[in-house]
C-alpha cells in the first residue's frame, strides 16, 4: 500500500490536521491512544465517503500471522476509496443506494441485507407530504414505519422481511428487490466452518440469540481504571463527567450491546444517556455519528462462538492499566466502538469471514442507532493485517484506519515467519548440516535477529499454531483433532 506523491503526509500533525473527506487515513504509532486522541480532535468534519461494490474475493489470510513485537510507525498515507454513492455499511452521512425521489437502502447494500430488517428512506419530491406516499413490502402496507429523522429526513426501519428476495415500493413508482440474508450468515463468504461450537444460551445451531443491554460508567476516581459496570437503579457516586467533540458534556455513562450475528459474538458501545430512548431516527445527541471498530491480534481459527475484543493490544501483549484504552478515549468523545469476535484474527483469520462479520455488525448499527458519518479501524499486529486487508479488498468497510504494531508489508510477515519454521528444521539438525558448523550466533544472523530464541518464539507462538493442523484449538476436542497417524480424518484446527 505504497502512498502516492501527492499523499505522502510530512508529520503527524499534517496527516490529522485534515478532515476524513472522501480518502482513507492511515496513521501507525506504539500508543493509539495518544495517536486517536489527535484524530478526535482534529478531525471533526463529516465526510462523505463514495462506495465503489466491493468485492468479494475469497482471501484466506492463515499465512498472515503476526507478533507481538511493537514497531514505531512513521507517516501514514490518504488515499481516495470510491467513487460512486456509498461505501458497505452506508457511511456517508445521508447515503444509500438510488437517487431522486423514492425509496434508498441505507444500512448496508440492497442485496446484502441480513437479520430480517433494513432502514430505508424515503425521498419526496417538492409536492408530496409523507401522508400522501404508500410504501409496501411484498404487498404489505409498511408506510407507518416511516416518520421524519432528527436531521429532516424521511427515515424507516423496515422489519419482517423473509429470507431471499423481497419487493419494496412505494406509490411514488420505484420498486426495489432487497435480498435478505440469515442473521447467522452467511452472506458472501461462502459455506461455514464446521463443526462449531454456539454460545451457552443460544437458540439454535446457527447460535442465534437475542441482543442483552448493560450499563457501564467512567469513575472519576483515578484508582479504577476503565469501564465499571453501572447500574441506574442505583447510580454510583463516582461518574465522571466527559465533553465529546462537538461540546456537549454529560456523565460519562456508557451501554453496551452484546449479541450474536455470523455465528459469533458482537458488541456496540455508546456513550448513553439511560433517561432517553434512541432510534435510528432520533440518536441520542451526544453521538458525534462516528464509529470506532477494534480489532485482535495473532492469527488462529476457531471452531466455536469467542469474545469481540475491545483493548488496543488485544491478543498481543497484556493491557497496561495506567494507559486509558483507546476505546474508552472514543467514548467519551462521541464516538460508538463496535467489534465482533471474527474481526479478531487471533480467534478467526478468515479475512472474507471477517468482512463479512463486520459488514454485517455495521448493517445492526445502522438500523439501530443512525446512518454513520465515517468508520475508523484500530487494532495491533494482527489487527493491522486485517484493517489493511480488509480495506484494500472490501473497500468501504472503513474511511480510516489506525493500523498499531504493524510491518513493512501484510505479506511478508507471513513469508518471514515461514522462512524461520525452515530455517529451524535445519540449524537444530546438525546431522543436515554436512560439512558446515554453525554456532547459534550465526543461526540468528541469517535469521535477521539479535538471537535465534525470535525465530523459536515465533515458531512456536504463531506459525505453528496457524498452521499447524494438529494444533489444538477452542470446539474441537482432543477426539475429534486431526492427528497424522492416529487421525487423519479428524478435524483440521
Amino acid at each position: 500500500m505504497s502512498p502516492s506523491p501527492l499523499t505522502v503526509c510530512r508529520t503527524y500533525h499534517d496527516l490529522l490536521r485534515f478532515p476524513l473527506r472522501g480518502r482513507l487515513l492511515r496513521a501507525s504509532s506504539s500508543n493509539s491512544s495518544t495517536i486517536f486522541r489527535r484524530i478526535v480532535q482534529k478531525s471533526s468534519y463529516g465526510a462523505k465517503i463514495s462506495r465503489r461494490s466491493g468485492t468479494s474475493d475469497r482471501l484466506f489470510s492463515r499465512l498472515f500471522l503476526c507478533a507481538g513485537l511493537l514497531a514505531l510507525g512513521a507517516c501514514g498515507s490518504s488515499s481516495p476509496i470510491n467513487d460512486s454513492a456509498t461505501g458497505p455499511g452506508g457511511d456517508t452521512g445521508s447515503g444509500g443506494e438510488s437517487s431522486g425521489a423514492g425509496l434508498r437502502v441505507l444500512s448496508n447494500r440492497a442485496d446484502m441485507i441480513s437479520g430480517d430488517d433494513v432502514l430505508m428512506e424515503l425521498q419526496l419530491p417538492p409536492n408530496k407530504a409523507l401522508d400522501d406516499v404508500r410504501v409496501t413490502l411484498n404487498g404489505r402496507d409498511v408506510s407507518s414505519s416511516f416518520a421524519m429523522s432528527s436531521d429532516g429526513r424521511y427515515l424507516g426501519l423496515i422489519t419482517g422481511l423473509t429470507p431471499g428476495p423481497n419487493i419494496l415500493s412505494s406509490s411514488l413508482g420505484d420498486r426495489l428487490t432487497i435480498s435478505n440474508h440469515p442473521n447467522g450468515g452467511p452472506i458472501f463468504s461462502g459455506p461455514q466452518i464446521q463443526p462449531w461450537v454456539c454460545q451457552p444460551g443460544a437458540l439454535d445451531a446457527q447460535c442465534n440469540q437475542p441482543a442483552e443491554y448493560s450499563f457501564l460508567y467512567k469513575s472519576s476516581d483515578p484508582t479504577s481504571p476503565g469501564l465499571q459496570p453501572y447500574d441506574p437503579a442505583s447510580p454510583p457516586g463516582d461518574v465522571a463527567t466527559t465533553t465529546t467533540d462537538d461540546g456537549i458534556t454529560l456523565p460519562f455513562i456508557v451501554r453496551q450491546e452484546l449479541g450474536y450475528q455470523d455465528r459469533d459474538q458482537y458488541k456496540i458501545l455508546t456513550l448513553f444517556d439511560p433517561a432517553l430512548e434512541w432510534t435510528a431516527q432520533a440518536p441520542q445527541p451526544q453521538w458525534n455519528g462516528k464509529l470506532l471498530i477494534t480489532h485482535g491480534g495473532n492469527c488462529g481459527a476457531a471452531h466455536a462462538a469467542g469474545n469481540a475484543p475491545l483493548d488496543d493490544y488485544a491478543g498481543t501483549i497484556p493491557a497496561n492499566p495506567a494507559l486509558e484504552q483507546s476505546y474508552v478515549t472514543a467514548l467519551g468523545k462521541g464516538y460508538s466502538v463496535l467489534s465482533t469476535a471474527l474481526d479478531n484474527a487471533g480467534h478467526n483469520c478468515n479475512i472474507a469471514v471477517q468482512a463479512e462479520s463486520l459488514l454485517m455488525a455495521k448493517e445492526r448499527y445502522i438500523e439501530q442507532y443512525g446512518t454513520l458519518r465515517y468508520t475508523i479501524g484500530t487494532g495491533c499486529s494482527g489487527g493491522s493485517i486485517v484493517q489493511f486487508t480488509l480495506a484494500n479488498a472490501y473497500p468501504g468497510i472503513y474511511q480510516g484506519i489506525l493500523a498499531m504494531c504493524s510491518y513493512p508489508d501484510v505479506f511478508g510477515a507471513g513469508a518471514q515467519f515461514t522462512d524461520f519454521h525452515l530455517l529451524r528444521i535445519y540449524f537444530e539438525d546438525p546431522s543436515r548440516w554436512g560439512d558446515v558448523l554453525w554456532t547459534p550466533q550465526q543461526f540468528a544472523d541469517v535469521e535477521g535477529h539479535l538471537s535465534h530464541a525470535n525465530a523459536v518464539a515465533a515458531d512456536e507462538g504463531l506459525y505453528k499454531a496457524a498452521l499447524n493442523p494438529e494444533n489444538p484449538c477452542s470446539g474441537v476436542s482432543d477426539e475429534e483433532r486431526f492427528d497424522q497417524v492416529n487421525n487423519p480424518g479428524g478435524v483440521r484446527c
